[in-house]
């Protein structure tokens, strides 16, 4: 048996918002006129594109920032 996989950090945004909003990610596929498929490809990293981060991010009144860095973990901050 495999192991899990685990969605990007902005994957995981994605899903909870969704649950914020009482919505699921075929709910949020039919917003933006996608596949389920594709949006369960973007929260896992399997496809990356600017694009849909910014169209995501607006279907679901998420700063865009919440798009950034979705490959990676974002790097601590030091104080100023």
């Amino acid at each position: 048996m495999g192991a899990k996989r685990k969605p990007t950090p902005f994957g995981r945004a994605i899903r909870i918002r969704l649950a914020e909003l009482d919505m699921q990610q075929s709910d949020l596929a039919r917003m933006l006129g996608t596949s389920e498929t594709y949006v369960t490809y973007l929260i896992y990293g399997d496809r990356r594109d600017e694009q849909w981060v910014a169209k995501i991010c607006s279907a679901l009144d998420m700063p865009v920032q919440a798009g950034e860095g979705a490959q990676e973990e974002p790097e601590p901050q030091t104080g100023a």
